[in-house]
């Protein structure tokens, strides 16, 4: 006799057993459908909609400032703003940099 024989023991199914695995399988069976119906509506959603605007142009904030804006004298040391030309008269854009200063 093989000693491996003795370390699986057979063992009878419960009473019901296999009637209750089958209402379990089929519980799960019931939602999986509607789900991957949903999964499948939202993928051709996403690819039936017409693409989304290209980004703005955000080059002239990243450009060089176009001249220096004078600052408090309060602020002075601690604080620089610039202008930055965006292209648009009506539009104004500033770049402010401060210096923290470590507590005394």
């Amino acid at each position: 006799m093989n000693p491996m024989d003795d370390v699986f023991v057979d063992l009878p199914p419960p009473p019901g057993g296999l009637r209750r695995l089958r209402s379990r399988l089929d519980r799960r069976r019931r939602w999986q459908a509607p789900a991957l119906a949903l999964a499948a509506a939202a993928v051709l959603l996403t690819l039936a909609l017409p693409p989304q605007a290209p980004p703005p142009d955000l080059s002239p904030l990243l450009s060089t400032p176009s001249s220096p804006i004078s600052v408090l004298p309060a602020a002075a040391g601690r604080l620089a703003v610039s202008e930055i030309e965006t292209g648009t008269p009506e539009l104004v854009h500033y770049r402010v940099a401060g210096v923290v200063s470590a507590p005394d």
